[in-house]
């Protein structure tokens, strides 16, 4: 299992579009018969990255574009 991360892009909440970073390399990898799962955290929940951390991807990968989202990817990948 492949874990794609999208963080936080921007400090204002009202800026939401579709991941295609993480969602195009996904659906690649699937194609490729490779089990992803998607975490944006715009969206979900803190621990649901955790939980899909607990059963041990073997690479987790974030997408990191502007500074602002550079800093959010450092941040959660900390954790």
């Amino acid at each position: 299992m492949i874990v794609l991360v999208y963080t936080y892009t921007s400090p204002y909440p009202y800026h939401k579009m579709i991941p295609l970073s993480i969602v195009s390399l996904g659906c690649y990898l699937e194609q490729k018969g490779i089990e992803v799962e998607y975490f944006d955290e715009r969206i979900h929940n803190k621990q649901r990255l955790f939980d899909f951390i607990k059963k041990k991807p073997v690479l987790v990968g974030f997408s990191a574009m502007t500074c602002y989202q550079i800093k959010s990817s450092l941040n959660l990948a900390k954790k």
